[in-house]
Parts: structure tokens; sequence; C-alpha cells
């Protein structure tokens, strides 16, 4: 079976180790403090680093597992049969004017932020628009750019990404099986690739604004 490529893989040396928080609890309050506390070690031959099993992953089922993470797509309720034969498709006209498509598809990171880029195009004319998701882990980490089309002043309100890739329809959820309720902004994705990418290019950004005042 395929070796687990989520973030979880380093848990053992950034601290949300089991083991590394018992040794830590008994390192600041001293010996058998942790055992006091009822906390328990697990055996690292069971760990997902080590077997590559998901059900072995300190983050099984957990909202911070890059499989329950979503992104969103959102477009006129006339686009549906088309996406649900063929995906999400690159190489469509873009929907904003000015909007550099740059042979990527536009994702959101939560259902509120899809759904009001689709109702905010200057080609939208429908009243209703359809929302697709896609998780994380089916996406390929090394197709997902910063979305230069939406460039924020702050971190917290980056809230889409350019994918370069085609997404079949196998990868998509379609709207009436979405969570409403999901609000996942960028924090969401702390430590995966896709948090890695998009802030990279962001404070460098930044950076280079404060060169050119």
């Amino acid at each position: 079976m395929e070796r687990c490529k989520c973030f979880c893989a380093p848990e053992c040396t950034n601290g949300n180790c089991p083991n590394a928080q018992y040794e830590s609890v008994d390192s600041t309050y001293g010996s058998g403090i942790a055992d006091d506390c009822g906390m328990k070690k697990v055996s690292c031959a069971k760990c997902a680093y080590n077997t590559g099993l998901c059900k072995d992953c300190l983050f099984e089922n957990s909202i911070e597992c890059p499989r329950t993470l979503k992104l969103y797509h959102a477009t006129s309720v006339k686009n549906l049969e088309a996406i649900r034969n063929e995906g999400l498709k690159r190489g469509c006209p873009s929907n904003f004017k000015g909007m550099n498509m740059d042979n990527c598809l536009y994702l959101a990171l939560n259902p509120d932020a899809a759904i009001w880029y689709a109702k905010h195009a200057d080609s939208y004319r429908d009243k209703e628009v359809v929302v697709f998701s896609v998780t994380l882990s089916s996406l390929d980490s090394d197709q997902i750019r910063y979305d230069w089309n939406n460039r924020c002043e702050y971190e917290k309100d980056i809230n889409s990404i350019a994918y370069s890739e085609d997404i079949p329809i196998v990868h998509l959820m379609s709207d009436d099986e979405i969570r409403t309720a999901d609000k996942n902004q960028l924090d969401a994705f702390k430590g995966t690739s896709l948090y890695e990418i998009v802030t990279d290019v962001f404070y460098e950004q930044v950076e280079t604004n404060k060169e050119e005042l």
C-alpha cells in the first residue's frame, strides 16, 4: 500500500506526537506527572509514519486531515451537466474582465467564497449557482499556485488558489452533498503544501512591496 503522504508524517518532530507530549510534560513538571495526567505513550512501530496507513494516523477523521480538507468551485447552473460529464476543465474564458486565467482552475477555500465569486462574475446571469468540492488530498500539490488575481493585503483574507490541472469528476462532490457549514480559512490548511505555497508567495510579495515604497 502506498505510504501516507499527508502532513501527519513529521508529527513526531513538531510536538503533536503523544510520545513527544508525554516526554515534554515529564521533563517540564517532573517524572511521573504524565502518567498521573493519564497520558500514554504509543508504539512507534504502529505510527502512520512507519506503517503508511491512515488508520494509524494521529489525525484520522480529524478536520485537520488533508483527506477531509476541501476546496470549492462554484459556477452557473447551466454548466452543471458539462462538469458532471467532463469534470472541471481549464481553458474556459474568464468570467471577470481583466482576469488572467493563466490556464488554471480557481478554487475557493470555503463554499461562501466560491459562491461569492460565481455571483459577482461579469458573465453571471442566473439566479442560482452550483457548488462542487474537492478534497485537498486528491489534488497534486505540485500544481497548486498562488491566485495572483486575488491579491490580499492580509494573510487572513486569502480565500482562493489557482490549480494548473483539470479535475476529473471522480474527485468532485456535488452541491447537495456539501456541508454548508464548512468555513475553511487559510489557517485550516496550516501544515499542508497548499499553505506553504500560498504564504511563501504572499510574504515574498509583501517584502517586494515594502522595498518599492
